[in-house]
Order: structure tokens, then C-alpha cells, then sequence
């Protein structure tokens, strides 16, 4: 599955700043960006349980069609099915920095 990276910054001292490199799932990007809630409420939006959300994000899981067909019901609009994948990340990242 492909990954996107997002820069974290976190300030070590008054003027320097280490940059972290973190890989995120499309899920992960719907979740935490998009949609702004827990796991364990998009897990009851798919009808899954929060360990199978974390799974998702991990890489190691991915939502079936009906999963991901709740998810965008849910989400009133927020979510296409775009979005499940990594190109969907990009194009949002692309406009963003626009």
C-alpha cells in the first residue's frame, strides 16, 4: 500500500526544529484530517470495532467496500471514495499548498 509523508515539526529549543517524517495511510489522512474524530467513532461509522480502525492505519488491514461505503454515508459529504486511496492524498496535499 502506498504511504504519503507528513512533516511534523517540534520545537527542541527556542531556535532550532527537528522535522519528523511520518508515513500515513489514506485512512489514517480521513480520519485524523478530514473527518477529526477518534478511532473508535469511525469505527462505529463502519461497524468495526477500534483495534480493527488501528489495523487500518497500520497498513497491515484495509476496509472492505461496505466499510468504506458506511464511512462515506457518514461522513455527509466529507469523504469520497477518492480519498481511500494515496493519489487522493496527494491531489488534496497539491491544493492545499496552492
Amino acid at each position: 500500500m502506498l504511504q504519503n509523508t507528513f512533516t511534523h515539526i517540534l520545537p527542541c529549543d527556542p531556535y532550532a526544529y527537528v522535522y519528523i517524517l511520518q508515513a500515513m495511510t489514506p485512512i489514517a489522512h480521513i480520519r485524523r484530517n478530514i473527518l477529526k474524530v477518534s478511532q473508535a467513532e469511525l469505527g462505529e461509522w463502519a461497524g468495526v470495532k477500534q483495534p480493527t480502525v488501528s489495523r487500518w492505519e497500520a497498513g497491515t488491514l484495509a476496509p472492505d467496500v461496505t466499510q468504506v461505503e458506511r464511512i462515506i454515508l457518514a461522513s455527509a459529504g466529507q469523504v469520497r471514495v477518492e480519498d481511500f486511496f494515496s493519489e487522493g492524498i496527494k491531489a488534496v496535499s497539491q491544493q492545499e499548498a496552492a
